[in-house]
């Protein structure tokens, strides 16, 4: 399996056994640089690969510039 089909078989396991929501952080593909044998995910991608979960999905990519955080909601509040 990719990367991805592997991150996201990981994210529906996170999200089926959580109660409210689910956090989740990766190394991203808009790196300016990357390190040979490590995982870098599209945020985009993954991104809308979480909208299929729950309308309640952020998106962080400002705070380190080789790592996202998503946040996804079961509900509104």
């Amino acid at each position: 399996k990719s990367g991805f089909e592997l991150q996201k078989l990981v994210i529906c396991r996170l999200w089926n056994l959580a109660q409210s929501g689910v956090s989740f952080n990766s190394l991203s593909t808009w790196s300016p640089e990357r390190d040979i044998g490590e995982y870098y995910a599209d945020p985009l991608k993954v991104l809308d690969f979480c909208r299929s979960l729950s309308p309640w999905v952020s998106l962080r990519h400002d705070y380190h510039h080789r790592d996202f955080t998503i946040y996804i909601k079961k509900s509104k509040s």
